[in-house]
């Protein structure tokens, strides 16, 4: 049985697909959920729902995986890299990394931004992720 792949999240405005038929799958979905009204009063059909609980890589973990690596850095600069992970962890509700897009770097720039922080700050702040990509150590 092949399963068709594709992300919706109205809310947030994400929608993601893996391929053509993926994505002619979800524009179908999408097109079904236009076309309904939402009552209260009626139930909705019960609907099979796969679990979407996925495994990969969190930025907790990669964090901790870069400091076994650079095991030299000083206490200050493991204090600020940890806090700069978590606020952004949490900013972005614990995603997985390879879920990471540069669109949720921005927002979180504006975040910090509306917070008081300076330009410098920013990209001190933005700079921590960019150090902990794999190809950056």
């Amino acid at each position: 049985m092949k399963f068709l792949k594709f992300e919706i999240d109205i809310g947030k405005g994400i929608y993601r697909a893996e391929g053509v038929e993926d994505h002619q799958r979800m524009m179908e979905t999408l097109a079904e959920i236009n076309k309904r009204p939402v009552s209260m009063e009626q139930p909705l059909k019960s609907v099979e729902v796969l679990s979407t609980t996925k495994s990969g890589l969190r930025l907790g973990v990669l964090l901790d995986k870069f400091f076994n690596l650079k095991t030299y850095l000083k206490p200050a600069t493991v204090l600020s890299y940890k806090s700069t992970i978590e606020e952004f962890d949490e900013f972005l509700k614990k995603p997985l990394v390879e879920n990471i897009r540069i669109s949720d770097v921005s927002r979180y720039q504006e975040f910090i931004a509306n917070r008081g922080n300076t330009a410098r700050t920013i990209d001190g702040k933005v700079g921590t992720k960019l150090r902990l990509k794999p190809e950056h150590n």
